[in-house]
This record gives structure tokens, C-alpha cells and sequence, in this order.
């Protein structure tokens, strides 16, 4: 009967641990939040990538290889969704992590950078 004791005693404490939820960590950085949250469309052979070679050409397909786009811009276009790119609000992208975005993207700017 004892052992029985211990046995769900032990039980109950995995299952609170296990039920606990483990904190979400999110990507750090210009380039990791690029990949984490725009890469999926906007890199290789993605919906992104081949609608702007079909709209700007090749040298222009590539977001985080382009020497014309401002930081606004990109801010702009990520928060009101452009063509058939959606809008993304402040629960998928914070305002903090899309300035890191913009920062990124916008790095080979001709001018200087952001």
C-alpha cells in the first residue's frame, strides 16, 4: 500500500512538470529574426522571391541582398502588406523586431545604411 503512496505521489510530480510550458524563446538579431519570420517567402525559389522577379527583375528578387529599400519602407510594407504579401501585425512581429528586420534588410543601402 505504501509503495503505491510513493508511486503516485512520484507520478503527480512528473505530470506537473511536464505540464508546465516551456518558454518560447525568440530569435535575436536583424538577420535570425529575417530568417525566422520573412525567409520562408523571401529567400531561394519562394512565392516572394519569384513574384518580385516576375514584378522588378532578378537583381531585385532577393530582399535581403537589395541596395534600394529604406528602413520606413520596409516597416510600411511588412505592418500594410503589399500585392499579394499580407499585412503582419504586432503579435506576429513586434515593433522591436521589425526595426531589427528593416535594419537588416536595409544594410546594403546605397547611401550608407539605414
Amino acid at each position: 500500500m505504501r509503495m503505491a503512496i510513493v508511486l503516485a505521489a512520484a507520478l503527480a510530480v512528473s505530470s506537473t512538470a511536464v505540464a508546465q510550458p516551456v518558454p518560447a524563446t525568440r530569435p535575436q538579431g536583424g538577420e535570425a529574426l529575417f530568417k525566422a519570420r520573412c525567409a520562408i517567402c523571401h529567400e531561394g525559389m519562394a512565392p516572394g522571391v519569384l513574384t518580385l522577379t516576375r514584378r522588378l527583375g532578378k537583381d531585385k528578387s532577393l530582399i535581403a541582398e537589395r541596395t534600394d529599400l529604406d528602413p520606413a519602407y520596409v516597416k510600411f510594407v511588412v505592418r500594410h502588406g503589399l500585392r499579394s504579401m499580407p499585412p503582419l501585425g504586432r503579435v506576429e512581429i513586434t515593433d522591436a523586431e521589425l526595426g531589427e528586420i528593416a535594419a537588416y534588410v536595409t544594410r546594403h543601402r546605397a547611401g550608407g545604411g539605414p
